[in-house]
């Protein structure tokens, strides 16, 4: 591996914990709506959206489960939260952004999130200006674990698939970046990633700060 030219990071889970705020309000929606949720069945969404997950919710509940209506009272909640309490990048996110910023190296979000909650989010924590380029739900057709939202990033950079690093945490982003042909780092959020998706990981990373050690390391042999 060398020094990538295009860094594609993950939001929720790796930017910033989200995913745990989200899960705990989803959970009390979900009991208001008669229904409970296991962490289990929540994991299995993490990194989808759309179809995608609602596939996979109607196979975990019943085909008449009121997943749009669900979403939309969580999400509103979500934000609610955030505007309450404010939103904070993760351990070492902000010096892997600066480093990055003075190497001159581009970064870009892709999340399965809604762009426009990706920008409110990233101008909350005051990390927008790292960013020139966002891409998020409804922007693309297939959900992760196709490779779709990576490979029109890097085309929007005009770089090849194999010269960028995507930062991941959930097993379904892995999955996407692997069939992509693009490379991929692991920083575990709410679960570790299994076997398979260990296999598909240039390496694993507790924090943004162990990540930032090892790009330094790269940039310093070559």
């Amino acid at each position: 591996m060398t020094i990538p030219n295009l860094v594609i990071f993950d939001m929720d889970g790796i930017l910033f914990d989200t995913e745990r705020i989200f899960l705990d309000i989803r959970y009390q929606v979900m009991e208001e709506f008669g229904f409970h949720q296991t962490f289990s069945e929540y994991i299995k969404l993490l990194g989808t959206s759309g179809q995608t997950a609602n596939e996979i919710i109607y196979q975990q509940y019943r085909k008449d489960f009121p997943a749009e209506e669900i979403f939309q009272i969580t999400r509103k909640k979500m934000n609610r939260y955030i505007d309450l309490h404010g939103l904070k990048p993760k351990l070492g996110i902000l010096s892997l952004l600066l480093w990055l910023n003075s190497k001159k190296i581009p970064c870009c979000i892709a999340t399965s999130t809604d762009k426009t909650i990706a920008e409110k989010y990233v101008l909350i924590s005051g990390i927008r200006d790292y960013f020139q380029f966002i891409i998020g739900a409804g922007d693309f057709i297939k959900s992760k674990p196709d490779p779709e939202i990576f490979l029109r990033c890097a085309a929007n950079f005009k770089v090849a698939a194999e010269h960028c690093l995507v930062i991941e945490d959930s097993q379904n982003g892995i999955k996407a970046a692997h069939d992509g042909n693009l490379p991929v780092v692991c920083i575990p959020d709410m679960q570790y990633p299994d076997r398979e998706s260990i296999k598909y990981c240039l390496a694993i990373f507790n924090d943004g700060i162990e990540l930032l050690s090892y790009l330094k390391e790269l940039s310093q042999n070559e």
